[in-house]
């Protein structure tokens, strides 16, 4: 009986050892996308992106004034890359989705979309001004 009760402790720390390494490595993995997804060329890629949709962007002039990236939303893609979501002007509705893969070692945008306020709030803006 000794051994059975020695045996199932071994088992025991095996499984709880690999369950911590795996979390350790999870959480390790994630926040190096995090890195990822708050750096310099990830900032040009949604800048380049945001001009696309109001040329003043993040200027004066511009109806696009601030965005946030969402770091709850930062993930891994199931089919590879990293998907994340920003929002506009401090607003939640206002919102766009990216997705971004490496092609040949160099980061790009390689998907995504907006919500239905985004392109309202777009489209309205456009009419308003000209």
């Amino acid at each position: 009986m000794k051994k059975v009760g020695i045996f199932l402790i071994g088992v025991l720390a095996v499984i709880g050892i690999s369950l911590g390494g795996w979390k350790i490595k999870e959480t390790v993995e994630q926040q190096g996308i995090i890195k990822i997804v708050n750096s310099n060329d990830v900032k040009n890629i949604i800048e380049d992106n945001l001009k696309i949709y109001d040329k003043n962007a993040l200027t004066k002039k511009g109806i696009i004034k601030t965005y946030m990236i969402d770091d709850t939303t930062i993930k891994r893609s199931p089919m590879g890359g990293i998907l994340f979501d920003i929002y506009i002007n401090n607003n939640h509705e206002l919102l766009m989705h990216f997705t971004l893969e490496k092609d040949k070692g160099v980061l790009k945008q390689s998907g995504g979309g907006y919500s239905k306020e985004f392109s309202k709030f777009i489209k309205e803006s456009i009419s308003n001004n000209g």
